[in-house]
């Protein structure tokens, strides 16, 4: 099977965080692929978590009884594994915040410490020096170190970023493509055999939406081949 292998051969690179394994609706014999016992072993011996998303809501598979998690349909599987962009902006943001809130609050106490240290040893001027270097020493780390958290901050994010444009249904409209749906069905039409001339249509662009009237159909049809 093309599936467990695909998922194999990810295994052995191990460069993903997560697999989603599925497809969009279709008929039994379109999801009986999902019930091959290969593709069942292959799931459950995956070292990747695989998220399951095989047709829609109301479809079940024995891929979605193995594997780690299970969503009702392939967008949906996308926006579990990855967040909206601004939802990380803020994360990172609170973090970079909470860091610079932690390392002041370190340093404000270790500043209090070497005053009173110096104000106890007024004798030993050159401890109080001493004591200078290492706060200043210390402020220069934490500077390093919370643009390093900032540096790395912002790459996961463009990462991230990246990851989500990747794998949003809006990046295929933007190329010229429209989802069809009939008019009170979240269902988008796969077959033209699904309408009727003088039918209602939906169309979906990647900026607004339109109603549209099947005025002919085309009669020749085309069916998807089976996976292996």
């Amino acid at each position: 099977m093309r599936i467990a292998t695909a998922i194999n051969d990810l295994n052995c690179h191990a460069q993903a965080d997560v697999l989603i394994v599925g497809r969009g609706g279709g008929s039994p014999e379109d999801l009986q692929a999902f019930n091959a016992e290969s593709v069942a072993r292959a799931i459950f011996a995956s070292g990747i978590p695989i998220i399951s998303a095989v047709g829609h809501e109301v479809d079940f598979s024995i891929a979605d009884q193995v594997a780690d998690l299970r969503a009702p349909t392939p967008s949906a599987a996308a926006e579990l594994v990855v967040k909206e962009r601004r939802e990380l902006e803020s994360h990172i943001d609170h973090l970079t915040m909470r860091l610079c809130r932690q390392m002041n609050s370190r340093l404000a106490l270790l500043h209090e410490r070497i005053t009173g240290l110096g104000q106890r040893l007024q004798g030993g001027l050159h401890r109080v020096v001493s004591s200078k270097q290492q706060v200043q020493e210390l402020f220069r780390r934490a500077e390093a170190a919370m643009l390093a958290r900032r540096q790395d901050a912002t790459a996961r994010l463009k990462l991230a970023a990246g990851r989500l444009d990747s794998l949003s249904p809006l990046a295929t409209l933007r190329r010229g493509y429209a989802i069809a749906t009939c008019p009170g069905k979240k269902a988008a039409i796969r077959d033209a055999a699904e309408l009727e001339v003088g039918g209602a249509l939906q169309l979906r662009f990647s900026s607004g939406s339109a109603e549209a009237v099947v005025t002919s159909l085309d009669s020749e049809s085309f069916q998807e081949k089976p996976l292996d």
